[in-house]
């Protein structure tokens, strides 16, 4: 279980109507089965939805959000579960609300 790292993109935070969207990409490791996290956001901001789509080819996820690798709740965190056997870099989007 480790943390994984988000390179947001360039204005990848955008703030609305009390939420907003953000934006970036993530990179797997090869190891099947692995639970990481992503702490993307302040314990403040709620996740509301989370999308992500391999850019190097065929890969699966598991995604829970507000959630840690340990299964805890944690507002701003999207546990990772990787089902590919090939390390993969992902495209998200993830909407929230807070600030």
């Amino acid at each position: 279980m480790a943390t994984l790292t988000a390179t947001l993109d360039t204005h990848g935070v955008r703030y609305r109507n009390g939420g907003g969207t953000v934006t970036g990409t993530f990179d797997t490791s090869d190891n099947v089965g692995a639970v990481d996290d992503i702490a993307l956001l302040p314990t403040t901001c709620v996740l509301t939805a989370f999308e992500a789509f391999s850019e190097t080819g065929p890969s699966s996820l598991g995604i829970l959000i507000n959630t840690d690798d340990e299964a805890a709740t944690v507002n701003g965190t999207v546990q990772i579960r990787n089902n590919a056997s090939d390390a993969s870099t992902f495209r998200f989007i993830a909407h929230f609300l807070g600030s």
